[in-house]
């Protein structure tokens, strides 16, 4: 699974990916709480951070977020994905 998350959603899914086995991948911002980064790597997700413009979430830091995970599907074509797209 591979999905861009500010934090809250993508804890709560690298916990159930965790559970469940399966590989995550999240794509956040250093715009988001330290902790949040801190906890989805614990659950074991993957974690791509996009650089903020001065720690600020701005509408295209989100448009940023969401192309890195089209970068990573992308560039694995072997793998199959599930890509959440919350905030669509």
């Amino acid at each position: 699974m591979v999905e861009f998350t500010g934090g809250s959603t993508g804890s709560s899914l690298a916990f159930i990916c965790a559970v469940k086995g399966y590989p995550m991948t999240l794509v956040s911002s250093d715009a988001f709480s330290p902790e949040k980064l801190r906890t989805m790597q614990a659950f074991g997700a993957d974690l791509v951070v996009v650089p903020s413009d001065g720690g600020r979430i701005t509408p295209d830091l989100f448009v940023r977020m969401r192309h890195e995970v089209d970068r990573i599907i992308a560039a694995d074509t072997g793998l199959k994905y599930l890509a959440g797209d919350l905030y669509l």
